[in-house]
């Protein structure tokens, strides 16, 4: 009974399909713990910050790590952009200003006022507003 006889061409055209199935798929294993663990930390700042930059990270994030993430660079005192686990994006937005940036962060306005170190009562979070006594200044300045 003959032999079949694979050409070289063929045998060379099997091996490099079957390269390119195994190889990526040798990498991702390879590759999930380092990614889960980067995954842990990110989700682990999450717990402290649930807010990042672009649309991109927050619903990368959102989704791996199952919570709501804040998309920076579209925040405002007036709008808030949440990317969701879903994968989606929720919009919240108010006709007056909701919130105050306060050391990079976004806070609610809380205008109960609070006592500050000179004696002086100030209001929690609030806009930074001054209003002029008269003369020739600007009526108010805000910040």
């Amino acid at each position: 009974m003959p032999v079949s006889h694979v050409p070289f061409r063929a045998r060379w055209r099997a091996l490099v399909a079957a390269s390119a199935i195994a190889i990526p798929g040798i990498a991702v294993i390879v590759g999930a713990p380092a990614a889960s663990a980067d995954t842990a930390d990110a989700c682990a700042k999450l717990a402290t910050d649930a807010a990042v930059e672009s649309e991109y990270q927050a619903q990368r994030l959102a989704m791996q790590c199952d919570a709501a993430v804040e998309v920076l660079e579209k925040a405002s005192s007036t709008v808030k952009i949440t990317a969701r686990p879903g994968g989606d994006f929720s919009y919240k937005g108010w006709l007056a200003p909701h919130r105050v940036e306060r050391n990079d962060r976004w806070i609610d306005i809380d205008t109960t006022l609070v006592a500050g170190s000179d004696g002086l009562l100030r209001p929690k979070a609030a806009a930074d507003v001054s209003f002029s006594p008269g003369g020739t200044a600007p009526f108010a300045r805000w910040k």
